[in-house]
């Protein structure tokens, strides 16, 4: 079930973590090709942020402490001196992907927690938490004269009606909706949340009043128009 590629000099094998899929594992001697080390190609997985739990075991014929240490030093994770026994290398190399395993999954779980430490659970929205910072920050910039910002605060007409008339799950429809017609009219550079409720609001980076007022009556319009 191991899928192998062999390559025999260092600017290759960048080439190829660059193009392609990133590997579970790493398997490289010392004497790797003419013009560089092995430690050359650790120093580039380890500064490069995709590649960090990806365990590197190095294997090398020369019984040189001043190699191994410069191995370690670079940042493999294993090292073998050849020849050595078939058994233990395979049982290395397992606990080896299984903690590489273990922090994948700890670091996709920490991705899913920030954003939803950010997000609106209905809508999939930034939520107010999230819109408080992003505008602190456009104030701190504004106050250091670098550009103006406008806010749209909107909600929605009548909302209640909707919920007693239709119930609250077509309410939750009404409003995915309504943040879906809003998020095609934005620019990437604009923030929108859902506050609360039916109430939204847009920061507008760069945009004086007249700016905004075009955005809102767009948007005005468009839910005006649409057909729930």
């Amino acid at each position: 079930g191991i899928e192998t590629i062999g390559i025999d000099n260092v600017e290759s094998a960048i080439e190829l973590i660059k193009s392609s899929s990133k590997p579970d594992l790493v398997l490289i001697d010392y004497f790797f090709g003419t013009d560089a080390t092995s430690t050359d190609f650790v120093h580039f997985l380890r500064s490069q942020h995709d590649y960090k739990n990806i365990p590197v075991i190095a294997m090398t014929v020369a019984d040189d402490r001043e190699i191994r240490n410069q191995l370690f030093y670079a940042g493999v994770n294993d090292f073998f001196h050849k020849p050595f026994d078939v058994e233990e290398f395979y049982l290395r190399m397992r606990a080896h992907l299984i903690n590489k395993t273990l922090l994948d999954d700890m670091e996709r779980k920490q991705k899913q927690l920030q954003v939803q430490a950010i997000t609106d659970g209905l809508t999939g929205l930034y939520n107010r938490r999230y819109l408080f910072e992003v505008i602190s920050k456009e104030e701190s910039r504004y106050k250091r004269g670098r550009g103006s910002y406008s806010v749209i605060i909107f909600d929605i007409d009548h909302f209640k009606q909707v919920n007693d008339h239709y119930g609250h799950t077509a309410g939750d429809e009404v409003i995915k909706e309504i943040s879906q017609i809003a998020l095609k009219l934005v620019r990437s550079a604009d923030t929108l949340a859902r506050y609360g409720g039916e109430e939204f609001i847009i920061l507008l980076p760069d945009t004086d009043c007249s700016g905004a007022f075009i955005l809102a009556e767009k948007l005005r319009k468009e839910i005006e128009e649409w057909k729930f």
